[in-house]
């Protein structure tokens, strides 16, 4: 089932229930209307459709007839029914005029009936609105007229009628319209009827075009009492002569609004209004009073006034429209009602701006016509000058607003206008006050209006002057000057609210605007201009400021200054005790209100902007800032903060408002073109440099053309901000176009020209100007770091890498080329300059800690501005710190200052370094040694020099990783046209040629760092000196692999090094530099140094190495020497391994050695960090010989003149004077000494008897060295030495022992196949030191061994003793060599037997005994003692004769001895001694020291006497009258002692020195009595002397045991020998 179907059953249904409803209340009514419904519902059941039923007529016929009936019930169903009937197409046309009829008679019943008709007529219409036309449209309107002129009319009736009334002329000329409709080709359209549409003119037309020609005449003749029915001959189609005229103007102002289009369209309809709207309208208007008639009136001429009429009603809305004109001038009568009215239609005009053209265009454009618009706001302006609006008014000089405003827009905004009031019957009081808003709307609508029109130009319109833009700007012009005057007026005004003042200046802010777009200037300039004063005025007197005192600071001296000037600025100074005060920076929200709005336009038309109104937005801008901040620092610098006015009373989010609008400003010059761009940039550029200059002189810089609003010299750096946030800004369009990168250059070149400008008024201006330009690049930088794509961010930073880095760059050489005097320092002129290149440098490091790793360009540049530091002329400073040292305060904080930006700058530097050094193009590399040498050379900072050097170490990690990365390129590669450029000395050429190869600039930037960092090493600082050269070797450990040629190095690096003469001064102040030069020098010598297969090779650097060492160990200088010596003794140690050394390189190494001078110094240099003395010297000398006794023995033979050399220099060394501090040589040989012992052990046994000889000589004069040596020493310095230093010195103990021991060693261990001349002259003082020991008798122990050097000594001299008797043999000894021998042998051997002292004698008397009997038998070897002399022999026994005495002899015994010459006349003497007469003592005499050697001496003295050898009989001979001697001396003392004390008990030694002679000579008897030898008569001889004694003494001999029988048997045996 279709939509149609389902509709047309539940119209079905519902007709049907209604017609049987009828049908059922016709039987009590009418039989009649009950057979018709019947009928009705018949038909209704045979249909399907509404066609179908609509062919049915009568089945309308029950519902026309109930409405006859006039019965309420019948009527109100047929009423429903017909409702039904006349939504649907379903009623017959030739019914429509009975249905019509019987709406009629319903309009006579009852209220519901009316009102029932009156809604269903606009449906019944709208149904059948093509079939009404003619009677049925007059029948139609009569339902609703009829009800409008019923004496018993209800409001509801009227109302409604009124209303269905309205709809249904609107739907009769909507019928107009063309439109393809069904049931349109059952009208009549054919056009037949005569319509007006001029005098005389007339058109033929259809129906429904004459129904509503007819209908209009009629609704605009109804109320005119000639227009008739008998004058227009018929019957009006609606009769409303019996309404209200207010009723037909209702009806009249529907039609007009409804159908505008129609009469817009057709001809006939004009004509009507031209000659009877517009006529009735006017005499309205004018005549009337009826508040109710004139308003709607003006109503219905509203709606006439439109862009459309104008050229239909040109002639008529010209009268309209001056007649309203006319009514509001000040001369008119016109009630001031009349006066609202007519500025309400104005009002409502002006907010059609399309039409304000139209009617400017029809008629103010034309000099013959009425100036309509002119007039209008002409008239308006008057009004607003009459006393009693001016007074509403209450204009003031300056802006501001009343507390309480009398013109409020909340008051008139929502209030209904007079216009709109329909429901009054009289006008409502009216004020002035809703004039003057009502002109207010009708002003700022205009202004509203010029802008939406500007704006909607089309888009080549207002640039290229088309008709359009044209036609406005003509418009404009001719408008202008009222509406600007109106306007003004109204932004002076006090008495208008917030809401009202804000559309006022939005008006004038679109005024201006529209300006703009058509490229007034001229007007743009006056909006621009009333806009900046109205700001900027907050006081009356305002710009009339007294002059400021500000004093003029840091004026450099210069010539171009003329003197007027300069006594200008010292009046300034000397003033500044009775300063003026500063202009009031009160500002109110008015006031801030038109800023924001000045400023809004500036966004609006921006790039439109001519250079004067820009004059004026910046310097309003200027003035608001000062309002808003208070003066610039820079000018603050010459006042008191009391002398500062109180800022504005503005709450914070006024502040943040204003930040907000200018921010918009800027950010809308992104969209600039260039030219406005450029624009904006010069006058920014231009009002800078005008106002600095004009304070600079002192005085205000007068320009005629911008009087009304000067510059503000209280924020003088303003335009260098705004035109640092302009930058900000805009910085894509600096990247994206070369005129953006001139536009950039513009802006960094001005602002590095205030920077380096001198004569700017304040230092702090050009602090400002550094600051503005360094945070124009540092926010560059941070919007580039907010790209997120890497890609993108890298591309957009490479587009702006030179625009960031070059400014920075060209102020720092804006500021190089000023010169540093006194005057500029204490005029704080270079305190400034070095504030500013700390911000250049600050800013530098932020640009590298963000983009550092992605820098391609500008690398060089970067290093140029990190070595700014070293430009500044810092000798200029320490010269005036020197030359004025009572007055160095601000001298001394420009200094600090530089060490500040020295600290920066390494800052930067290190940045560089640490994290892009590896990234860095190779070409950039030798600007980054300079700079590293520039931060190690700087006196400033010594940490920053010293930390510096660790650069060079980072630097040949890059070395290394680029060769690493051209490893493969580079291998193989010919580098000989490298070498001879760096042999000729063209370094520098190779590392900056442009056809250098990437190799060759490789090698030369190693070549160029190690030699720059040599360099470095000549630094008056000490720290720097070592730790430069100490970097230096550290780099070549580490990447020597990596290095060019050695040979290269050598001639570029090391032997300039070497090569530099200096005095001793400068080598005693840089002894540690030395030793690490030298330290590193003899580790790599060996290392790259050491190949000498090629002949010649490395020659010249050994020469060159040794030849220094060889300077600096021969400089006298201890804390020199002993570093040249320690690294010389490296350099031998390293030089054992070496191959093939050259035999000139081994000459001067021997010749080191062997060329140094002991010298015995004590005291070091106070000032040398290395505290040393002649001792360290030899000590590490010494140390170094085995290494060298090695490489001499590896190459050449040991010689004896090299030895010789060696060992005087071990003398010399072990002999040193003086110990170190603490130490002691008693127990331990000094490290000297040892170190000595160490060299002579090294001289290995195998060489020739020569050495040996040489090396054992020296061994013994060690030996003695605690003896004569150590004496000389003692007396020599002992008296000058304080007695804390008397410790130090030396014993020899130690050594001496030691020494002796190694001499024992290599005797044994050595051979003596020959003698020699040498041996000879050795060997005889070895004899003598080995007896000196002897002679001393030393207990000097050896650590860890309990014999005595004293035994050890007379083992040496038994073991050499025996060797050189062995000798005798085979070798040819001169006698006299021999004599000498002998000599020395007795000597020796005699002195174990002499006394010292008895403690002495105690101590030694065990060793004595057993030197003398080890030397003793070598004497009576019988190969040996026949070599001997007799006079030797005797000297011999003379020594063991008197080493035999016990006792010390008494006074009898030493008168005997004194009396005899001789042995034998002693022993006569004695045993001839007469006991009779002298008398011995009871008192035992002293015993004397080593009795056991007495004893020894006893017996060997029997011994000597008993030997039978041949070889013995010298010795026999000589030896018996010593015994004889001896015995006697003991025979005489028993025999007179026990004579006295009888049977005391005899003492033990006494006893036993009895026993033993008593003895002896008993067997010496019993052995002459036996045998037989040469000597035995002269034995005899002696001994008989003693018979006499023997017998004395045998009555004695009782006491002791044994002796008497002895002496019996000795008494016979004398006899028998001298009866023989």
């Amino acid at each position: 089932m279709t939509a149609a179907s389902v509709e047309f059953n539940t119209f079905w249904k519902q007709l049907n229930s209604e017609l049987q409803i009828l049908s059922s209340e016709a039987k009590k009514r009418s039989a009649a209307i009950r057979v018709a419904s019947d009928r009705s519902l018949e038909i209704l059941r045979s249909v399907r459709s509404y066609e179908e039923l609509s062919r049915h007529s009568e089945f309308v016929t029950p519902f026309v007839m109930s409405c006859s009936s006039k019965n309420a019930k019948l009527t109100t169903i047929s009423m429903q029914c017909l409702q039904r009937l006349s939504s649907t197409p379903c009623l017959p046309s030739d019914r429509l005029s009975d249905v019509l009829d019987a709406f009629v008679l319903a309009t006579q019943l009852a209220l519901d009936l009316k009102l029932k008709v009156l809604q269903v007529l606009p449906i019944f219409f709208k149904n059948y609105a093509y079939h009404i036309c003619g009677p049925l449209c007059v029948k139609i309107l009569k339902c609703c007229s009829d009800l409008l002129q019923s004496s018993n009319k209800s409001p509801m009736v009227v109302g409604t009628a009124s209303a269905t009334l309205q709809q249904l002329m609107d739907e009769i000329f909507e019928r107009l319209i063309p439109r393809k409709a069904e049931n349109a080709t059952q009208a009549e359209n054919e056009k037949i009827y005569d319509v007006l549409v001029g005098n005389n003119e007339s058109i033929k037309v259809d129906v429904y075009r004459h129904d509503a020609n007819v209908l209009f005449s009629d609704l605009c003749s109804s109320f005119e009492v000639s227009d008739s029915p008998s004058k227009i001959g018929r019957e009006p189609q609606l009769d409303m002569r019996n309404l209200p005229i207010d009723y037909g103007l209702e009806i009249l102002e529907s039609v007009l609004k409804n159908s505008t289009s129609l009469f817009l369209t057709y001809g006939d309809l004009q004509f009507l209004l031209r000659t009877k709207t517009v006529p009735f309208l006017l005499r309205c208007i004018q005549s009337s009073m009826n508040f109710a008639i004139v308003v709607r009136s003006y109503r219905c001429i509203k709606l006439l006034i439109r862009k459309e009429y104008l050229s239909v009603l040109e002639l008529e809305l010209e009268v309209v429209l001056s007649l309203m004109i006319h009514g509001i001038s000040v001369e008119s009568e016109t009630p001031i009602w009349k006066k609202v009215l007519s500025l309400e239609v104005f009002s409502e005009m002006a907010r059609n701006f399309d039409l304000l053209c139209a009617i400017f265009m029809t008629y103010d454009n034309y000099s013959d016509k009425k100036h309509i618009l002119t007039s209008l706001l002409w008239e308006c302006h008057r009004l607003l000058c009459q006393e009693d609006i001016r007074n509403c008014l209450c204009e003031s000089p300056i802006i501001q607003r009343m507390e309480l405003p009398i013109v409020t827009g909340e008051a008139f905004n929502s209030r209904t206008q007079l216009i709109h009031m329909l429901d009054k019957a009289s006008p409502p009081p009216v004020s002035y006050i809703y004039l003057v808003w009502l002109i207010l709307s009708i002003s700022n609508e205009w202004s509203y209006g010029f802008s939406l029109a500007a704006l909607e130009l089309p888009g080549d319109s207002a640039k290229n002057h088309g008709p359009e833009s044209e036609d406005l700007q003509t418009i404009y012009k001719g408008t202008f000057p009222e509406l600007f005057s109106i306007s003004k007026k109204f932004l002076y005004s006090t008495a208008l609210d917030v809401s009202l003042f804000h559309s006022v200046v939005r008006a004038f802010q679109k005024l201006a605007h529209a300006a703009g777009i058509l490229s007034l200037a001229e007007q743009l300039n006056q909006c621009v201009a009333i806009f900046s004063i109205s700001i900027v005025k907050n006081t009356e007197g305002w710009p009339e400021v007294p002059q400021i005192a500000q004093p003029q600071q840091a004026l450099a001296p210069n010539s171009a200054i003329k003197s007027e000037e300069a006594s200008y600025a010292v009046a300034e100074k000397v003033y500044q005790g009775a300063r003026s005060k500063l202009p009031y920076r009160n500002i109110n929200q008015a006031q801030l209100s038109l800023f924001r709005a000045l400023i809004s336009l500036s966004v609006s038309l921006g790039q439109t902007l001519p250079p004067s109104t820009w004059t004026y937005i910046l310097k309003t801008w200027q003035w608001i800032s000062y309002y808003v901040n208070g003066p610039s620092a820079d000018f603050m610098e010459g006042f008191y903060l009391e002398d500062v006015p109180s800022p504005p009373l503005i709450s914070k989010n006024d502040l943040v408002t204003i930040e907000n609008t200018t921010r918009k400003l800027l950010e809308t010059t992104i969209s600039y073109s260039d030219s406005g761009f450029k624009t904006l940039v010069e006058k920014l550029i231009s009002e800078s440099n005008d106002i600095l200059a004009s304070c600079t002189k002192g005085r205000s810089k007068e320009d005629s053309s911008q009087a009304s609003i000067p510059a503000c010299r209280y924020n003088k750096t303003f335009f260098i901000s705004e035109l640092g946030e302009l930058t900000v800004c805009n910085l894509d369009r600096f990247a994206n176009s070369r005129s953006g990168r001139e536009y950039w250059l513009s802006i960094s070149n001005y602002l590095t020209s205030l920077i380096a400008d001198r004569n700017v008024s304040t230092v702090a201006i050009r602090l400002y100007a550094s600051k503005t330009l360094t945070d124009i690049i540092r926010k560059a930088c941070i919007k580039i770091g907010e790209v997120e794509d890497p890609t993108a961010r890298n591309k957009k930073f490479q587009s702006f890498e030179c625009l960031v880095i070059d400014p920075l760059m060209n102020s720092i050489e804006a500021l190089k080329n000023l010169d540093i005097t006194k005057d500029a320092i204490y005029s704080g002129l270079v305190r400034a300059e070095s504030e500013i290149l700390l911000q250049s440098l600050s800013t530098l490091k932020n640009i590298l800690n963000e983009f550092g790793d992605i820098m391609t360009e500008t690398w060089p540049t970067v290093f140029k501005i990190i070595n700014s530091p070293f430009y500044w002329n810092s000798e200029s400073i320490d010269n005036m710190l020197s030359a004025d040292e009572d007055d160095s305060s601000l001298v001394n904080g420009i200094a600090q200052k530089h060490i500040e930006m020295i600290q920066v700058s390494y800052d930067v530097f290190k940045l560089v370094s640490d994290d892009f050094l590896q990234t860095l193009p190779l070409e950039v590399i030798k600007c980054v040694i300079d700079t590293i040498v520039h931060f190690v050379t700087q006196k400033q900072n010594l940490n920053i020099s010293f930390s510096s050097l660790s650069q060079f170490w980072s630097l040949g990690d890059y070395f290394r990783m680029q060769e690493s990365a051209n490893q493969n390129a580079w291998l193989g590669i010919d580098s000989s046209r490298f070498v001879d450029n760096i042999t000729k000395g063209k370094l520098m050429d190779v590392i900056v040629a442009k056809d250098s190869t990437p190799f060759e600039v490789h090698c030369g930037l190693w070549l160029y760092l190690l030699k720059e960092l040599t360099g470095c090493s000549e630094d008056e600082r000490k720290e720097v000196k070592n730790g430069a050269i100490q970097t230096l070797f550290r780099i070549i450990d580490s990447h020597s692999a990596y290095f060019p040629s050695w040979k290269l190095i050598f001639l570029e690096v090391i032997k300039p090094l070497l090569s530099t003469k200096r005095d001793a001064n400068q080598l005693l102040n840089d002894v540690e530099f030395w030793n690490h030069t030298l330290e590193g020098l003899v580790k790599l010598y060996p290392v790259h140094f050491g190949n000498f297969s090629d002949e010649g090779s490395a020659r010249e650097e050994w020469i060159t190495l040794l030849n220094f060492l060889q300077l600096l160990l021969n400089s006298g200088l201890p804390e020199v020497s002993y570093v040249a010596i320690v690294n010389y003794r490296t350099l031998l140690k390293a030089m054992v391994n070496l191959k093939k050394v050259p035999q000139e390189v081994l000459a001067k190494c021997v010749s080191i050695w062997s060329g140094y001078d002991v010298v015995y110094n004590d005291m070091p240099s106070s000032n040398s960090p290395i505290q040393k003395n002649g001792y360290d010297c030899i000590h590490e000398l010494i140390t170094s010989f085995p290494y060298l006794y090695e490489i001499v023995t590896t190459y050449q033979k040991m010689s004896v003149e090299f030895v010789e050399i060696t060992l005087n220099l071990f003398n010399s060394a072990v002999r040193y004077p003086l110990l170190p501090e603490h130490t002691k040589d008693n127990l331990k040989p000094s490290s000297l000494q040892s170190a000595v012992l160490s060299g002579l052990e090294i001289f290995r046994p195998s060489h020739d008897d020569d050495v040996d000889t040489l090396i054992l000589y020296q061994l013994s004069v060690i030996v003695t060295l605690p003896f004569e040596t150590r004496e000389k020493i003692e007396k020599k310095l002992l008296p000058k030495l304080p007695n804390s230093s008397k410790a130090r010195l030396p014993t020899f103990g130690a050594v001496s022992a030691s020494a002796l021991e190694i001499f024992n060693k290599r005797l044994l261990n050595g051979k003596v196949d020959s003698w020699g001349p040498l041996k000879e002259k050795y060997t005889i003082k070895m004899f003598k030191n080995l007896g000196e020991v002897i002679r001393r008798k030393s207990l000097i122990r050896n650590a860890g061994n309990e014999s005595p050097i004293y035994t050890a000594a007379c083992e040496a001299c038994a073991i050499l003793t025996n060797r050189i008797f062995g000798l005798f043999s085979t070798s040819k000894m001169s006698v006299q060599v021999q004599d000498n021998f002998f000599d020395v042998f007795i000597e020796i051997a005699s002195s174990p037997l002499q006394r010292i002292d008895m403690v002495t004698d105690s101590e030694t008397e065990h060793f004595d005994a057993n030197a003398y009997s080890m030397l003793r038998n070598i004497f009576i070897r019988q190969d040996v003692i026949g070599l001997f002399k007799q006079a030797q022999i005797e000297k011999i026994l003379s020594s063991v004769w008197a080493g035999s005495f016990l006792y010390e002899k008494d006074e009898i015994e030493m008168e005997i001895m004194n009396r005899n010459q001789s042995l034998r006349d002693l022993a006569k003497g004695l045993a001839n001694f007469d006991f009779d007469y002298i008398a011995a003592s009871t008192v035992e005499t002293t015993v004397l020291s080593k009795s056991e050697c007495a004893l020894i001496c006893l017996r060997d003295l029997v011994h000597f006497v008993r030997f039978s050898e041949e070889q013995f009989e010298t010795l026999r001979k000589l030896c018996a009258p010593y015994l004889v001697c001896r015995i006697a001396f003991v025979l005489r003392r028993f025999i007179s002692h026990e004579s006295l004390r009888r049977m005391a008990p005899i003492p033990k030694i006494r006893k036993l020195e009895l026993q033993i002679l008593i003895h002896g000579l008993h067997g010496i008897v019993e052995d002459l009595l036996i045998g037989s030898n040469s000597s035995k008569d002269a034995i005899c001889n002696d001994l008989k002397l003693l018979h006499p004694l023997i017998l004395r003494a045998m009555p004695l001999s009782h006491m002791l045991e044994n002796l008497q029988k002895e002496l019996l048997d000795l008494s016979l045996g004398l006899t028998k020998l001298t009866s023989n």
